[in-house]
C-alpha cells in the first residue's frame, strides 16, 4: 500500500439505508481511501475536470466517480437530479463539499452538499482525513505516510424556519463543515476554525 491508514469510527456508519458522507479534501488520495475501507461502498461525487487526466481520471472511474462540473451548466443540475435519485434509492453518497482540494486545511464550501441532504432529508455522516497531503512527498522519500481517517456521528440538518432558501443553505453548509471540522486537529480547520469561545 502506498499509505498505513489509521481509522476510527466505523461504528458510526449506518448499518442501512441512504446517507451523505462529507469528507474534507486535502489530496487526490481523499476519496479513494475512504472508498477502499467504507463497508457499504458509496457512489462518488467527484471534479469533471480531474476525471479528464491521465492515471488521476482513471483511478476515479475505477471506484464509480460521477462527474461534476464546477461551472453553473446543465450538466451541475443533472448531476443533482443524479445524486438525489442516488439517495432516494436507499444508496449512501460520498461528496466532498469545499469541491476542490484544499491542501492547508478547509477552505470555503460550496452549498451542494447542502441542498442534497436538505432535499433528500437523508442522516450526514462527517469524515475527516488528515496526512494525505503529505503522501507522495513521503513516498518519494522512500517512506509510507501514516494517514488517519475519522468518521463522526451521523446526524441530520436542523430545521431552520424563518429563513429564505438562500440563507438556509448556507447556514446548513457552515453546519456541515463545522461537523467536519470537530473531527480534525486545529491546524486542519482553516476557515471553519472553531472559536475558544464555543
Amino acid at each position: 500500500m502506498l499509505s498505513r491508514p489509521r481509522i476510527e469510527g466505523f461504528h458510526n456508519i449506518p448499518k442501512h439505508g441512504s446517507y451523505l458522507i462529507t469528507v474534507n479534501h486535502l489530496s487526490y488520495y481523499d476519496p479513494p481511501l475512504a472508498v477502499s475501507f467504507w463497508p457499504h461502498p458509496p457512489e462518488v461525487l467527484g471534479a469533471a475536470s480531474q476525471m479528464a487526466k491521465p492515471g488521476i481520471g482513471h483511478i476515479m472511474r475505477w471506484y464509480g466517480t460521477h462527474p461534476v462540473h464546477r461551472d453553473a451548466s446543465a450538466s451541475d443540475f443533472s448531476v443533482l437530479r443524479l445524486s438525489l435519485a442516488i439517495l432516494r434509492s436507499g444508496c449512501p453518497l460520498l461528496i466532498m463539499p469545499e469541491g476542490r482540494r484544499n491542501p492547508t486545511g478547509l477552505g470555503q464550501a460550496q452549498l451542494g452538499a447542502a441542498y442534497l441532504a436538505s432535499k433528500a432529508k437523508v442522516p450526514i455522516v462527517p469524515v475527516a482525513i488528515t496526512g494525505s497531503e503529505r503522501i507522495f512527498h513521503v513516498l518519494r522519500r522512500g517512506r509510507r505516510q501514516t494517514l488517519h481517517m475519522t468518521i463522526g456521528k451521523s446526524y441530520h440538518l436542523p430545521s431552520l424556519e424563518g429563513l429564505n432558501r438562500k440563507q438556509a443553505l448556507h447556514a446548513f453548509t457552515d453546519i456541515i463543515m463545522q461537523r467536519i471540522a470537530e473531527q480534525l486537529p486545529d491546524q486542519y480547520r482553516g476557515k471553519y476554525a472553531i472559536s475558544k469561545d464555543e
